[in-house]
């Protein structure tokens, strides 16, 4: 029998696919209730961001890959991802636990609180990947330096078995158990195999052997002093460093590749203010859901990486206000469309 013909929505190019996963998180709150089941990991809030990052009518040009042990929830799962409109492939493994993560919150404010894996985590590797996939214009990946190079090898091999020449937008955030002092020398040669090399303001000084004390105020200058160590030469990756950090917003360096070597520093606002400190019940995944926006952005924008940092600001703000994912529901997320956000978000940026 003749396989019915994909229709055009169907072959589109994707413009996101994430290497992270996605993660069952049990969390125990303050008050010793548990939750079960919440849709957690690095993959699933990538490609959040990426989703509220496109309009309506190209959210299949977001692509998601899942790792699925016998046990997987799927009805939760695709309560939440079949109504946002992308692409994704579930693909199960009978004969293994999903990925599933213990989140302890010590107080109410959330901000204290432990992570620690329940399984052994199932990361997906680009040979796990359909072909429509590898023809993606960019990859997010959250991994160590010696798993990032194994990664990119694998991918490059992949693509080119399927006459995929042209070189996608690399976007790497790096495992947080490795961002110790010991590991730097490994993230600044890794770095030079990606275009945006990401970590948040911790793993950044934590690989330079830096902390900030309770007693010390935010340093803006330290963060940048950090940062500029992983544009080591003139003429390699990364093109662009993003450091994510949190209330503070982030920073964006960006390498000037002529007339000479340079480096533009810009820093981007965080949407909620620290008067609206409030309306942010829970940042597990902000960081991953602007790092999925900033990439998509990029893309469509061609180029103005300022730009695309604000509206992964933007896009963050969503996954800030409740625990698990927002709704989604007639072009509306929590009730908020991304464009009516991002409106008042460059009206507050003028206006500051």
């Amino acid at each position: 029998m003749q396989s019915p013909r994909m229709s055009e929505k169907d072959e589109v190019t994707p413009l996101f696919v994430s290497l992270g996963m996605l993660v069952l998180d049990e969390l125990h709150l303050p008050d010793s209730t548990t939750q079960h089941n919440v849709i957690g990991g690095s993959g699933a809030y990538s490609t959040l961001g990426a989703r509220l990052a496109v309009e309506d009518s190209q959210s299949r040009r977001i692509a998601s890959f899942v790792l699925a042990g016998h046990d997987f929830p799927y009805d939760k799962v695709e309560k939440h991802f079949r109504p946002w409109g992308i692409d994704y492939t579930i693909k199960r493994l009978p004969t293994t636990m999903s990925t599933r993560g213990r989140l302890e919150y010590h107080d109410w404010k959330f901000e204290h609180k432990s992570y620690s894996y329940l399984t052994t985590p199932l990361q997906p590797r680009p040979i796990d990947l359909p072909l429509r996939f590898l023809q993606s214009s960019t990859f997010h990946l959250l991994s160590s330096p010696d798993v990032l190079s194994t990664q990119l090898s694998e991918l490059s091999q992949r693509r080119l078995e399927h006459g995929i020449t042209v070189q996608p937008l690399l976007v790497w955030e790096p495992a947080p158990l490795s961002c110790t002092a010991n590991f730097l020398d490994a993230y600044i040669d890794a770095a030079r195999l990606v275009d945006v090399f990401s970590p948040n303001h911790v793993e950044l000084l934590g690989l330079c052997e830096r902390s900030l004390k309770k007693h010390e105020s935010f340093d803006k200058g330290l963060i940048e002093a950090c940062a500029t160590r992983f544009f080591a030469t003139e003429h390699s990756n990364p093109r662009i460093c993003i450091v994510r950090c949190g209330e503070h917003g982030a920073v964006v360096l960006e390498r000037n590749q002529s007339p000479d070597f340079r480096v533009k520093t810009t820093w981007v606002a965080p949407f909620f203010s620290p008067a609206e400190a409030g309306r942010v019940v829970d940042a597990t995944g902000g960081g991953n859901t602007f790092l999925g926006a900033f990439a998509v952005e990029y893309q469509q924008n061609r180029g103005d990486a300022v730009l695309a940092a604000r509206k992964a600001s933007v896009a963050a703000s969503f996954a800030l206000e409740q625990i698990g994912p927002p709704d989604f529901g007639e072009g509306t997320w929590n009730g908020v469309t991304v464009e009516g956000r991002m409106g008042e978000y460059l009206k507050r940026v003028e206006n500051s």
